[in-house]
């Protein structure tokens, strides 16, 4: 076996002496035994930690679960996750080292990952002859010196010159999960072998080697962007009885979490999030009522500050894809404050006079609604979101917003 080093201290696969803190998570699923039997049951699938060291089976018509080690077993499956776990032994800085190993492609040449956030991700390619070569990622700093890397590369260039295809993108990219899968399944497509390729999308959370920390399935947002405002005067209030729309483009800042369910699916997240946001809407020449027998003409605007909390869910589509489209929708409480209505008289008679309305900061908090669509653009730390949003929210000065964020997740 072929295996390209780095310091032992960036990567050890301490696998052993983990908490198993994580609640069940009973899922159908089949594993393969030695003798190459298939069983078929139920598995206790957990986080990457857990699902990496160890297998907990429950066969059809039984009661109890038996814990499988890494060796044990040759691989396990839980088909509504999409996920795939193999049995490998590779050496790591010289030691022998097994583990039920994520696989993301599964074809003529196979893909298999160890994800690592202290620093790049472990990969293992094995062809179907046996040849295998483990190789480590790269951290997305973009700081690697091109002849150190390439030199570091060659190794899987060799592994991947029957496909034209896969070797260009293999010196143009990044060197992560969503390229070496897409590296792999051009090879595989090149190769014309007859073997069908398997894709799998969801390997559960990532795993700290050497650290026994998993991945975090929690975000946190900072978004910042602009809110196009629009509010239609309702009868008796502010205009005597008179119906216009005030319309402004003012600032949004937002600070939110959120949850990867990736039980459920690998792309869903519940989410919330704290805005802020200035309101500033204006209509010029209104035409209003100034007593019974005349009008008069008025430059309006409405001033103040509006405080968001939204509650909602997203779903990304393609986590494999380099940007990922979104729809997202959900719940918002809103509280208005400070508000301010100004009408200043414009007509000949009255010039510069102004009539001012304050609104009663009532201390409630009203609820609406909000929908959108969007993309993520994953980095090799966080990822950068997109939000264009609908906002309808419920305050005593009902606004309606679109909105367009872009912020960082971390």
């Amino acid at each position: 076996m072929k295996t390209i080093k780095k310091p032992l201290s960036a990567l050890l696969l301490s696998i052993s002496f983990l908490s198993s803190w994580a609640q069940v998570n009973p899922q159908e699923g089949y594993i393969i035994t030695l003798q190459h039997d298939t069983l078929r049951g139920t598995i206790d699938y957990r986080a990457e930690q857990r699902n990496i060291r160890q297998c907990d089976f429950k066969k059809e018509g039984t009661q109890e679960f038996v814990t499988y080690k890494p060796g044990e077993i040759e691989c396990y499956s839980i088909p509504s996750a999409n996920a795939f776990y193999k049995t490998l032994t590779t050496k790591i800085e010289g030691r022998d080292s097994t583990f039920f190993a994520s696989c993301l492609v599964r074809g003529a040449m196979n893909l298999y990952r160890i994800a690592n956030n202290m620093d790049a991700d472990l990969f293992i390619l094995q062809k179907n002859d046996g040849e295998t070569l483990t190789f480590y990622g790269e951290d997305g700093t973009g700081n690697a010196d091109r002849a150190q890397r390439r030199n570091r590369l060659v190794p899987v260039y060799n592994m991947l010159r029957d496909s034209d295809r896969a070797t260009k993108r293999l010196w143009k990219e990044e060197i992560n999960r969503t390229t070496m899968t897409q590296i792999v399944r051009l090879y595989n497509e090149d190769l014309q072998s007859g073997i069908p390729t398997e894709i799998f999308t969801s390997s559960g959370s990532s795993y700290q080697i050497g650290s026994g920390k998993k991945n975090r399935n929690y975000h946190f947002m900072v978004m910042g962007g602009m809110s196009y405002q629009r509010h239609t005067t309702e009868e008796g209030r502010m205009t005597n009885s008179t119906e216009f729309t005030m319309t402004g483009l003012q600032p949004k800042l937002s600070i939110g979490v959120n949850y990867n369910l990736t039980r459920i699916a690998s792309g869903l997240y519940v989410e919330g999030f704290i805005s802020w946001s200035r309101i500033g809407i204006k209509k010029d020449d209104v035409t209003l009522p100034y007593n019974m027998y005349t009008s008069n003409t008025y430059d309006t605007k409405l001033t103040g500050n509006d405080l968001h909390f939204e509650v909602g869910s997203s779903y990304r589509f393609g986590k494999d894809l380099k940007i990922q489209p979104l729809v997202r929708a959900g719940i918002d409480f809103n509280r208005a404050f400070g508000q301010e209505f100004e009408a200043m008289n414009i007509s000949t008679n009255y010039a510069n006079l102004f009539e001012t309305y304050y609104y009663i900061d009532n201390k409630q908090f009203f609820f609406g609604y909000y929908f959108g669509i969007g993309a993520a653009y994953p980095l090799s730390k966080g990822a950068i979101l997109l939000y264009l949003d609908y906002n309808d929210t419920g305050t005593n000065i009902p606004l309606q917003c679109f909105d367009v964020r872009i912020g960082y997740e971390f």
